[in-house]
């Protein structure tokens, strides 16, 4: 991919808009693949403020600030197609380098869709994912499902389940 229009900082580029129209803040002229994507905004620095993003909300009031994913099923822009059970509506990728690529994912937290939505009935899940030393991919550890139920290293099937992963010891903490 070639540059667009680049805003340079000293000589170097500041912020660079590409041929597709992804915009590269502190970085080369093209995007950084990670993990098999090439974003359509991407942040890079070489210290510590370089790369981080702040989202500040200075409103006089009890809002916070917000970092939303939405997914929608209408295959265009501005559509709100219902989705389905265990479609992924968003996720937090963490990823490294190997020495060879920064596409090694460390871990990874995704949020999906727990049951059958219906109209202003979304149900949701959290699962939360590692990597094991010498794996490759990220293994789920820990789940929260749409009834509030969490399940270590299982499938939750009471409202606090724990399973040990070389033991294969089960712990069951029911409510009272």
């Amino acid at each position: 991919t070639g540059s667009g229009t680049a805003n340079t900082l000293n000589g170097e580029s500041n912020v660079v808009i590409d041929v597709n129209g992804r915009m590269i803040l502190g970085g080369p002229a093209g995007p950084f693949s990670i993990a098999g994507h090439s974003p359509a905004l991407q942040l890079q620095g070489t210290e510590y403020n370089g790369a981080t993003l702040g989202i500040i909300n200075n409103a006089n009031d009890s809002t916070g600030a917000y970092l939303q994913f939405s997914k929608t099923r209408h295959g265009s822009n501005g559509g709100a197609t219902i989705v389905q059970d265990n479609d992924m509506v968003g996720q937090l990728t963490f990823t490294a380098a190997d020495g060879t690529d920064a596409t090694s994912r460390v871990a990874e937290i995704k949020a999906s869709v727990d049951g059958t939505p219906g109209s202003n009935d979304t149900p949701g899940r959290l699962t939360f994912l590692t990597t094991a030393d010498g794996a490759q991919s990220t293994t789920e550890r820990m789940r929260i499902d749409s009834y509030g139920k969490v399940g270590i290293g299982v499938t939750p099937t009471a409202p606090f389940h724990v399973k040990h992963a070389t033991t294969n010891a089960v712990a069951h903490f029911e409510s009272g």
